[in-house]
């Protein structure tokens, strides 16, 4: 029995911090007991697995990349993300290591017909080309924990490739780089009263009740834009600027700056806003690492419903965070059996 692990994570809104590559590597090893021989890293022509087995995977925006360990290893295999079908956590047994299995298809040439031996051509006269299914089975070092990752991380880039999303969350008061994100339905009501207050006078404003977070979020229409700050009737919980974003990459910037503003006891403290209005002081520039199970359970821009075919859950329970953790209630893992 061969188990399809995945998870999803639910919360209002985590916290996470930011990192600074748009790219992760992981340390790898092939699997040589696969139920079917890999037809590019064991038996192409590139023999990868003949230089010890041990392989370095970077998963980027738009490419996985597999470059073999050991002293004249060659060139390594690019794997174009548009190929990849699925990225999956698969245990054979329950005494056997988990192992990471990427899926995907490629386009052939049909085989010649057996009968009489012609090659099918297309309208053009062309070759005739056809979907071709390939896999590729890995021991990733860490064991669940870096495949749920590595997953996660294929999902999450799969789905950038696919249309922009939307990502909606509030900014740290005072550590740079640290931000908080709503859940997908508090997103979708941020950015619908966002463009509702295009045409608002300025000045005006309005206060929208968070379903999944539990706050409440003040729309204030600008010169240029529109402010948005949480709030919380915890008494700690300094109100905090919230941002709206279209990404269609794994990584977008903010405009922040520092603001002299009142705590809830009354006393000026310096606080960090994102620039909403062209006028004020010169913002800095906050590059922010999206956390892949962020991106997975975010929305589409276009149709706002809409979700990609065979689109992933997190398979995590939580968003990572380098800061005191949210309360939220995570969802039992589901296990698939196939």
């Amino acid at each position: 029995v061969i188990k399809l692990a995945r998870f999803f994570a639910v919360s209002a809104a985590q916290e996470t911090p930011s990192i600074s590559m748009s790219e992760i590597t992981w340390r790898a090893h092939l699997d040589k007991f696969a139920s079917e021989p890999d037809l590019v890293l064991e038996k192409g022509g590139r023999s990868l697995h003949t230089k010890g087995g041990q392989f370095l995977l970077t998963i980027g925006p738009e490419k996985i990349t597999i470059k073999a360990q050991g002293c004249c290893a060659g060139a390594p295999y690019v794997l174009p993300l548009s190929m990849v079908k699925e990225a999956r956590m698969l245990t054979s047994n329950p005494y056997a290591m988990p192992s990471f299995v990427i899926i995907g298809e490629k386009m052939v040439e049909a085989p010649p017909d057996e009968e009489s031996g012609e090659v099918p051509v297309d309208a053009d006269g062309e070759p005739l080309m056809v979907a071709e299914r390939f896999f590729h089975k890995f021991f990733i070092e860490g064991h669940e924990e870096s495949i749920i990752a590595a997953c996660n991380k294929v999902d999450a880039q799969v789905r950038l490739l696919q249309g922009q999303v939307l990502v909606a969350g509030f900014i740290d008061t005072s550590v740079p780089n640290v931000v908080s994100y709503f859940s997908p339905a508090d997103t979708i009501m941020l950015f619908e009263m966002e463009s509702s207050m295009m045409t608002k006078a300025v000045g005006e404003s309005t206060t929208l009740f968070l379903e999944d977070y539990g706050g409440a979020v003040t729309l204030t229409r600008l010169q240029y834009g529109t402010d948005m700050l949480v709030s919380k009737a915890d008494p700690d919980f300094l109100p905090s600027a919230v941002f709206i974003e279209r990404v269609h990459a794994i990584q977008f910037t903010l405009p922040v700056y520092e603001a002299t503003v009142k705590n809830n006891a009354g006393e000026e403290v310096k606080a960090f806003r994102v620039a909403a209005d062209k006028g004020g002081s010169t913002p800095a520039v906050w590059k922010i690492t999206l956390d892949p199970t962020v991106v997975i359970a975010a929305p589409y821009l276009a149709g706002l419903q809409r979700k990609a075919p065979g689109a992933a859950r997190p398979r995590t329970q939580s968003f990572t965070t380098n800061k005191k953790p949210f309360s939220g209630v995570p969802m039992p893992r589901l296990g698939i059996k196939k």
